[in-house]
């Protein structure tokens, strides 16, 4: 799992987190989040280039929930994802631990793009 320091108080898996605290995380990570190994590097240009795309702020909101990191790899992404229509991309992303409620197509495939990121760096 990706690890990051964190740079100022923050509400992070359901808990306070204090500057300077070196921590895992597998959702999208925010600003006040610095990358500690290669898979963290990549969740957060991942995350920069979801926020260059216009699809908002990427926040904890879309972070896997109840979805084991093992196991959410063993959901298959198929190389043309991009081309499923959008309810089964919101399916997809669902697979992968996406909040149902509240994930419309863009945080989607923001949520398949972070997963793709991560998987390309183990």
């Amino acid at each position: 799992m990706a690890r990051y320091r964190v740079e100022a108080t923050s509400w992070i898996g359901g808990r306070t987190v204090k500057p300077g605290e070196e921590i895992e995380y597998a959702g999208i990570p925010g600003s006040k989040l610095t990358p500690l190994d290669d898979e963290a590097k990549a969740a957060k240009e991942a995350a920069g280039a979801q926020r260059a795309e216009g699809t908002g702020r990427a926040t904890s909101k879309f972070a896997p929930i109840n979805v084991n990191p093992e196991k959410r790899r063993l959901v298959e992404i198929p190389d043309n994802w991009e081309e499923l229509n959008s309810e089964q991309r919101i399916n997809l992303a669902r697979k992968l631990g996406a909040p149902v409620k509240g994930t419309g197509i863009k945080a989607a495939d923001a949520f398949i793009k972070a997963e793709i990121a991560n998987r390309a760096v183990v």
